[in-house]
């Protein structure tokens, strides 16, 4: 759950059912400050999320109105998968995107906290559940800078640096590789 304070709406979005069925659904509440009549509408995304994807933490950044959501549980085993919500709260288009983490990636986790650092666009995950018992970490991931993975074509979310996009795949590699570069203005990049 999120809530949107410029726009007034409440963002409700994963879970499972009353059976234990994981479900993706999306959901925004319009006039969920309590001010006006409140109508819950359902979200349509593109794309949907990996089948059976339930139990993972979400936080929604305001300025790019995206959910970005990590962890959880998929098919009975904890996870490492995040993905990116995009037009969250508008409901213009919304799809769901697959993201990748740079260097090092957190445990496979559930049950964990998750907020935004929304003026640096920053996920922040603590603690959890994972395979082994408790965990008591902090994992910070810029989500304006993650790749998108496994979409055509990629969102209209532009990127806010030059930088990597993907790493270089296979790493290593004989033959051919290959990588994404995200360009965030008109400019000259050399590779």
């Amino acid at each position: 759950v999120a809530y949107d304070a410029a726009t007034h709406r409440l963002l409700v979005t994963g879970g499972d059912d009353g059976c234990g069925v994981a479900n993706a659904e999306s959901f925004v509440l319009d006039d969920g400050n309590g001010i006006g009549a409140p109508a819950w509408s359902m979200l349509a995304p593109a794309s949907a999320p990996t089948a059976g994807w339930s139990r993972a933490r979400f936080a929604y950044d305001p300025s790019l109105d995206r959910v970005d959501a990590f962890g959880g549980v998929i098919g009975g085993a904890y996870t490492d998968t995040s993905w990116t919500l995009t037009s969250a709260s508008s409901g213009a288009s919304p799809d769901w995107f697959r993201r990748n983490f740079y260097g090092t990636r957190p445990t496979a986790r559930a049950q964990h906290s998750m907020v935004m650092a929304t003026n640096g666009h920053v996920a922040i995950a603590f603690g959890g559940l994972s395979a082994n018992g408790r965990l008591n970490d902090v994992w910070r991931r810029a989500t304006d800078l993650g790749p998108l993975l496994d979409v055509e074509p990629a969102p209209v979310a532009l990127p806010t640096r030059t930088a990597f996009a993907l790493p270089p795949s296979p790493n290593p590699a004989r033959g051919e590789v290959s990588f994404a570069v995200d360009v965030a203005r008109a400019q000259r990049v050399d590779v």
